[in-house]
């Protein structure tokens, strides 16, 4: 079943507005920033008219600047805090989870990104709070080329030993990786992710550049081959998909009718 929904940015992405936009399109999901994506420190302040009420499933997206794999123990204090933080956020909102980059591979070794990855959610403690939260922590697969990102089942392998941490897949980050299609789809079947960020790829595969294409206008066979095959394992798993690119305003509402129509 198609359950979906798309990244709110912007006005659209205040959370007042961000409900009543996915009401009126009857989305089933929506992801959005709190506050600024390029901040490190999170306000957990959270207004009355913010609490929890019935509405679509509501992602939560850590900001660009932390990692789950950070490098030095500064970034690592300030990611994990980041982390903590977003997820009372997300808890006091009623979001299910909170979806974190996983941070660069490139020039990294596969033993030493596992340490860093582990340091961050379980020897930091952020697993262990995450569970009277009620959130899942959801580690982002990302584009660059290296042996660890190569095959999104290390990741999988990785999150599935820890409580109350799952992943996140980005079809386009995947492709930009060079993750192997039915590799990928085996993954998915025997490690689901809990949430899948549909974006098609607007680059090369195994390119190591992080591109979203749009299926809406997109003629190129090979990419939306790709796309397709992975779709219909997330699909078929009933794993929510965000739609991330352009804001409501812009091509976002033609590429969401795209994929809608693409599995109806």
């Amino acid at each position: 079943m198609l359950i979906f929904g798309p990244h709110l940015q912007k006005d659209e992405a205040k959370p007042n507005n961000a409900l009543r936009v996915a009401t009126e399109h009857s989305w089933d999901v929506i992801q959005t920033f709190w506050g600024n994506p390029r901040a490190v420190s999170v306000n957990t302040n959270i207004p009355a008219d913010h609490a929890p009420q019935k509405r679509p499933m509501w992602v939560l997206h850590a900001g660009y600047l932390v990692h789950v794999g950070a490098n030095g123990e500064k970034m690592k204090r300030a990611s994990v805090q980041h982390f903590r933080d977003l997820c009372v956020v997300a808890s006091k909102l009623g979001c299910p989870y909170v979806v974190g980059h996983m941070g660069a591979t490139k020039g990294y070794d596969t033993e030493r990104i596992i340490e860093r990855v582990w340091e961050c959610l379980e020897g930091s403690g952020l697993s262990e709070s995450l569970a009277s939260l009620g959130v899942e922590f959801l580690v982002e697969n990302v584009a660059t080329v290296a042996e660890f990102n190569q095959t999104s089942r290390l990741l999988a392998e990785l999150v599935s030993t820890v409580a109350n941490v799952s992943w996140c897949l980005d079809i386009a980050h995947a492709h930009a990786a060079g993750v192997d299609a039915d590799e990928l789809v085996a993954t998915i079947r025997e490690f689901p992710p809990s949430v899948c960020h549909g974006n098609l790829p607007g680059s090369d595969f195994g390119c190591g550049k992080d591109r979203h294409g749009w299926l809406h206008k997109s003629t190129h066979r090979k990419r939306i081959w790709y796309w397709r095959t992975v779709m219909e394992a997330v699909v078929a798993a009933d794993i929510p998909i965000v739609m991330e690119g352009a804001s409501m305003e812009g091509e976002m509402a033609d590429e969401l009718a795209a994929v809608r129509a693409a599995f109806s």
